[in-house]
């Protein structure tokens, strides 16, 4: 069942508001009428209901049908209303339209009165829902606005004359404008270099003649106050429905601050090469320095010992039995001391060298150094009795002089600490651990050291056993952790003292 039409009727003669009423039900029309005669009533019935449809009667007596349309039209401008007359001239027909009337309709042709409250009403609802659109799309266009003033970055659109027709205000503000003020105005109007203006204008456009979107990475903007801006621009052809564009979007981002750092990054790169420069040549000036250190003290130093232990071998020979026990004792002392001096150079001579000498990186087959190195400790002493086991196929990746000189010390110091014992065990492998890194070791059942002076150990003449008992210059371990740390491993120790030692490196990245 359709809902009954509100209807607001304007008329002084009872009868023909009663004919009315007959002949909108007889057109099928559920209407509730409020019938008034009066101006007063008219407008207390407009101001306190709700109406769909206003009938007026266009001449009554101390108030017309045209004062009542114009007060509706003030008050409620979208609620149609039907002219209603005995006689209408042309005249005060249009008079009636021009004043917002939906329809007239004359007395004498009643039927016509159905069919213009249908249209009134089709009207209406057409008419509201024109204006929830047009409400919906200001709401739209609002919150829309609101979305692209929030954004930092600056969005825009021009036409083929370089004129804005949109603007953030984020690029206003940089233009030291509004966006009211800017709407309309072209490039030129509102950037005062020229260049700038016939650049941003030809990449306008090349976008909209090849309907392709441009990728600016960098591109230069002097904005209102002076400052330079550096910005990285999209621009992207607005194409219509003939398939050409007339207009461009772009959305730029700031990246001056970015460019900033760069900029910083570059100059501080420049400073840090330039110190490195430096550096290096100092570094180079140092070696050449140590290098002919190294030479003296191979050369001046050795030259003195040689003398010492030449005239002690003299003197043995020219006194003979003459200098007796005692003085025999003597002169081994001091040959003695001069050959630990001489290892002591040579210690640290080769604890220099391997601070500077550049690294060589290769494949290096660890069981064949230590099988060499083991097969050198039996030659000098074959006399001992001793258990050399060494795992097959132990590889490695590094420095293939280096590594044999860690091998030859860890070898070395596990032959020199095991001479006490009646046989020596020594145990030469590797293994992976929990990460997958390969441990590689060196074990032993000699005399073992107090792990509570673990943290001595690899220091240079650090010895934690005395010469009297084990002889050594106490530079070996301090090598083989200088060559370990330049392979980018680690070396660790563990011991228990009588019961032997174990030694374990990793090896990492060659450096």
């Amino acid at each position: 069942m359709n809902p009954s039409i509100r209807l607001l009727h304007l008329e002084d003669n009872p009868l023909d508001a009663e004919l009315i009423r007959l002949r909108l039900e007889a057109a099928g029309l559920s209407c509730d009428i409020r019938w008034v005669s009066g101006k007063e009533a008219f407008e207390s019935a407009l101001a306190q209901e709700t109406f769909d449809l206003v009938l007026a009667d266009y001449k009554l007596p101390g108030y017309d049908g045209l004062s009542a349309l114009k007060y509706v039209r003030e008050k409620q401008p979208e609620l149609p209303v039907i002219m209603m007359s005995g006689e209408l001239s042309e005249e005060a027909a249009v008079d009636c339209l021009k004043a917002g009337a939906t329809d007239y309709v004359l007395k004498q042709r009643p039927q016509r009165l159905d069919a213009a409250v249908r249209r009134a009403l089709v009207e209406k609802e057409e008419l509201a829902a024109l204006r929830r659109a047009e409400e919906e799309v200001r709401r739209q266009s609002l919150f829309l606005r609101q979305v692209i003033d929030l954004n930092p970055t600056f969005i825009f659109a021009k036409d083929r004359a370089g004129r804005f027709v949109l603007v953030n205000q984020a690029m206003a503000e940089a233009y030291g404008s509004t966006v009211e003020e800017m709407l309309g105005k072209a490039e030129a109007d509102v950037t005062a270099d020229a260049q700038e203006v016939a650049r941003f204008l030809k990449a306008d456009l090349e976008t909209m003649d090849t309907l392709r979107e441009v990728f600016i990475p960098e591109e230069r903007l002097i904005d209102a106050t002076g400052k330079v801006r550096w910005l990285q621009t999209v621009k992207r052809p607005i194409v219509a429905a003939d398939g050409t564009a007339d207009r461009v979007l772009g959305v730029a981002a700031d990246i001056t601050e970015r460019k900033r750092a760069q900029e910083e990054i570059l100059r501080l790169n420049a400073d840090l090469e330039e110190r490195v420069r430096q550096r290096t040549a100092q570094l180079e000036a140092a070696n050449k320095e140590l290098e002919a250190f190294s030479y003296s003290v191979s050369h001046d130093l050795r030259s003195p010992l040689n003398t010492i232990d030449g005239f002690c071998q003299l003197m043995e020979r020219a006194a003979g039995d003459k200098i007796g026990d005692k003085g025999k004792h003597y002169l081994s002392r001091i040959r003695a001391g001069t050959q630990q001096m001489s290892e002591l150079i040579d210690g640290l001579l080769s604890l220099a060298k391997l601070s500077r000498d550049q690294l060589r990186s290769e494949a290096v087959d660890l069981s064949a150094v230590s099988r060499k190195a083991a097969q050198a400790c039996r030659e000098g002493e074959p006399e001992r009795q001793a258990r050399i086991q060494i795992q097959d196929g132990l590889l490695a990746h590094g420095d293939p002089l280096l590594l044999s000189v860690v091998i030859q010390n860890l070898l070395g110091n596990a032959w020199k600490f095991t001479a006490r014992r009646a046989v020596a065990r020594i145990n030469i492998g590797g293994e992976l651990d929990a990460s997958g890194e390969t441990v590689y070791f060196v074990k032993d059942n000699g005399a073992g050291f107090d792990m509570h002076h673990a943290g001595k150990l690899f220091g240079a003449f650090e010895r934690l056993h005395s010469h009297s008992d084990f002889s050594g210059t106490g530079l070996g371990l301090a090598i083989v952790k200088r060559v370990i740390d330049r392979h980018g491993g680690r070396v660790w120790a563990d011991s228990v003292e009588n019961e032997g030692a174990s030694f374990y490196f990793t090896l990492g990245t060659v450096g």
